[in-house]
């Protein structure tokens, strides 16, 4: 008997060894790794690691890769399933050219797994002009009544900039509740902003601040407005000289039993909610998790939003505001004091850049010049063929090396950023700057009522004698002209020229009258 049972505890000891391990969550590791370690700013980084699940590959695990200077994240990027080769290798190529100076970490996490590190120097070249805007409330919490204070700063390198106009936007959970607000920085380049809040509703608000010109923004951590009311408001004293009627009660009326919206269960942590792509397009937010359930949305910055999940699973949040690519998004389910675990997603980037702006391209240029978005690659086309590329600097200025067009030619450009979204095309036509040739002009006798020659099609011929016009003619289609004048005396200089459509006259030719 006794043999009998140490041979079952064995047995059974075994069979749960092999079966909790597969229970139990993947083993998921992570390598990474960069192709040097001190980089300038005009170099490519080329980062590489391997992602395994149970010594497979990766797949499920949505590996996260966070560019950080110290604990500023400065660049993000997720790669998909499909990005994962079949020995679990994940590949990524970045370019640092708005990095500042310094030391940074690559870390690059997934589920179930320990983060993994890989650390660079950078040293900019070509430092970037760094524009920046802050926002904060004065208290976390307000009651219905209060002054709402904002206040915050405008730099430039640190510096202060006066007289920058800075747009706020107030939001209750997501959705806009005031019309535009502006207001100006003053020398210190500090600003500040009030509202009463005694028409406000309770709930959590956001203050969204931006330049005028929308080229940076940021938000406050959320601020809660609560009741300011404690106890029910007193009914005031019936009036002593008019009789009080009590009002009769109406028959009650039947009500319909609705279908019961489905509450979570308070004693079990809800799921890890599933969130749809979002870009810096977007303007909403969307996704399921479980019915119920109050659904957070967060930058843990400045961005806070929040909703609660419909009968059918799904969540949808507006934005007032489109929120910039590259923006790390945390999503969570919540019921009661039990929170998921977070959703971790990345703005994809897919505004387009500003489309060129060219002044004028003549026959006799050789660049073409003008602006767009910083940093770009600007092509341009003529009759659908390329004929230059290349790209604008930090402050947007292009200017790309093309042979001469001829006049009359439509050039098409276009701009495209480091994600490939391509700007609205910008057509512009080759503006004539040749002037036409010096005419050819036959021999003019004393006895001729007529000067002829050759010339260039379509231009108009002048003769002059001295300073005076005698007449003009325009040019046939094959190139000759013959002006009408009277008869001039021997000796006579005439001079003959050409002017083009455009304008651009050509180089006189002087003949003297013959006898």
């Amino acid at each position: 008997m006794k043999k009998s049972l140490i041979t079952s505890l064995i047995a059974t000891f075994l069979f749960l060894n092999a079966v909790f391990p597969a229970l139990a969550a993947s083993s998921v590791t992570i390598t990474v790794n960069t192709d040097a370690s001190q980089y300038t700013s005009g170099d490519k980084i080329n980062i590489s690691g391997v992602v395994l699940k149970d010594g497979k590959v990766g797949t499920g695990t949505a590996p996260l890769m966070q560019v950080k200077k110290g604990n500023t994240v400065v660049e993000t990027y997720q790669w998909k399933d499909s990005e994962m080769d079949g020995n679990g290798n994940i590949y990524k190529t970045i370019s640092p050219k708005k990095y500042e100076s310094g030391s940074y970490t690559i870390q690059i996490t997934a589920k179930n797994a320990t983060p993994a590190y890989s650390t660079f120097e950078l040293t900019n070249t070509n430092p970037v002009s760094k524009k920046s805007i802050s926002v904060q409330s004065d208290k976390p919490k307000y009651e219905i009544g209060d002054k709402v204070q904002l206040t915050g700063k405008v730099t430039l390198d640190n510096k202060p900039v006066s007289n920058e106009i800075v747009d706020i936007i107030i939001e209750r959970e997501g959705v806009k509740v005031n019309t535009e607000s502006t207001v100006k920085t003053t020398k210190d380049g500090t600003y500040s902003f009030s509202f009463d809040s005694s028409k406000s509703k309770v709930g959590m608000y956001t203050a969204s601040v931006s330049l005028a010109d929308k080229s940076i923004t940021a938000k406050t951590n959320a601020f809660e407005l609560v009741s300011s009311k404690t106890t029910p408001d007193p009914k005031p004293d019936p009036d002593p000289t008019t009789p009080v009627v009590p009002t009769p009660k109406p028959d009650p009326v039947p009500t319909i039993p609705l279908d019961p919206t489905p509450v979570p269960d308070p004693t079990v942590t809800p799921h890890t909610p599933e969130v749809n792509v979002v870009t810096s397009e977007s303007m909403e937010i969307r996704g399921t998790a479980d019915v119920g359930t109050k659904i957070t949305v967060t930058d843990k910055n400045n961005f806070f939003a929040q909703a609660v999940t419909k009968a059918d699973g799904t969540f949808s949040i507006p934005l007032n505001v489109k929120i910039k690519a590259g923006t790390i998004l945390y999503v969570t389910a919540s019921a009661s004091d039990k929170v998921s675990s977070e959703t971790t997603i990345i703005v994809e980037d897919k505004t387009p850049p500003t489309k060129p702006i060219v002044k004028t391209v003549t026959d006799k240029d050789r660049k073409v010049k003008g602006t767009t978005e910083a940093e770009v690659k600007v092509s341009i086309k003529a009759g659908g063929k390329y004929i230059g590329t290349g790209y604008s600097d930090k402050n947007g200025v292009f200017s790309i090396n093309i042979n001469a067009q001829k006049a009359g030619t439509i050039l098409t450009l276009t701009a495209k950023d480091d994600v490939g979204n391509t700007s609205t095309s910008q057509k512009m036509t080759v503006i004539d700057k040749t002037a036409p040739k010096t005419p050819s002009v036959n021999s003019v006798r004393t006895t001729s009522t007529k000067v002829t020659g050759k010339a260039e099609a379509g231009s108009k011929v002048y003769v002059k004698a001295g300073n005076k016009s005698i007449g003009s003619a325009t040019v046939s289609k094959k190139g000759t002209f013959s002006v009408t004048i009277k008869k001039q005396k021997v000796n006579t200089k005439l001079s003959i020229y050409s002017k083009d459509k455009s304008g651009n006259v050509g180089k006189a030719k002087v003949i003297t009258v013959k006898k």
